[in-house]
C-alpha cells in the first residue's frame, strides 16, 4: 500500500513537473512551427512571399508604363479559402517589405493606409458605378495586387492530408487584364498515433 502510494507521488510529481517546465524558444521562421500541423505556417509565408517577389521583379520589364516609371502597386486583400483561420495581411506586407528591400525603385507601392478608401473604390466597381480606368485615376495606382489561399483537407481514420494553393496576382487597373499570377502549393500529411 505505502509502495503503491509512494509510485503514485512519483508519478504525479513527474507529470507536474513536465507539464509545468514548458519552454519557450525562438526559432527561424523558415523551420517548420508545431510537428504535425497540415495548415500554414511561417516556413510557407516566407517562402511563398520570396517566390513572388523574384518571379515578380523577374517580370519586371512586362509591367513598365509607357512613360518609363516604375509602376505603381496597390496592395489589396489575400481570399482566405481554407478551413484555417489566418492573418492574411501578413502575406502582403511579407511581400511588400520584400520587394521594398530588393526592388530597387523596379516598383513603387501605395501606402497602407490608402487602402481603406481602394477598398471603397472597388465596392462600387463592383457595383458597376466605377470603371477601371476610373479606379486608376482615384489610386493612381497601375496594378493591383492581390491573392488567394484554397485547400483541400481530407481525413480517414487516423490518416490527414492538405493540400493548400497560394497564388498572388497583378491585375491592371487600366482594363483589369490579370498580368501575372504566381501559384505556391504544398500537401503535408499526416498519421495521429494512438497511444
Amino acid at each position: 500500500m505505502i509502495r503503491q502510494t509512494l509510485f503514485s507521488a512519483l508519478i504525479l510529481a513527474a507529470i507536474t513537473t513536465t507539464i509545468g517546465c514548458a519552454k519557450t524558444k525562438r526559432t527561424d521562421p523558415q523551420n517548420e512551427s508545431i510537428q504535425g500541423v497540415l495548415g500554414i505556417d511561417s516556413k510557407e509565408v516566407v517562402e511563398f512571399s520570396d517566390l513572388a517577389t523574384r518571379d515578380m521583379l523577374r517580370s519586371v520589364s512586362r509591367f513598365q508604363n509607357p512613360t518609363g516609371k516604375a509602376p505603381v502597386i496597390a496592395f489589396f486583400d489575400i481570399e482566405n479559402n481554407t478551413n484555417q483561420p489566418l492573418n492574411e495581411d501578413i502575406f502582403l506586407r511579407r511581400v511588400r517589405s520584400t520587394m521594398l528591400q530588393t526592388a530597387n525603385g523596379q516598383f513603387r507601392f501605395v501606402d497602407e493606409a490608402a487602402l481603406a478608401k481602394i477598398d471603397e473604390i472597388r465596392a462600387k466597381k463592383r457595383a458597376g458605378v466605377l470603371s477601371a480606368s476610373e479606379l486608376k485615376q482615384l489610386t493612381g495606382a497601375d496594378f493591383l495586387l492581390t491573392g488567394a489561399l484554397d485547400a483541400l483537407s481530407q481525413s480517414e481514420g487516423r490518416r490527414a492530408s492538405n493540400y493548400v494553393l497560394m497564388t498572388m496576382r497583378l491585375t491592371d487597373t487600366e482594363n483589369a487584364e490579370v498580368v501575372w499570377e504566381q501559384p505556391y502549393e504544398f500537401r503535408k500529411d499526416r498519421v495521429i498515433s494512438v497511444f
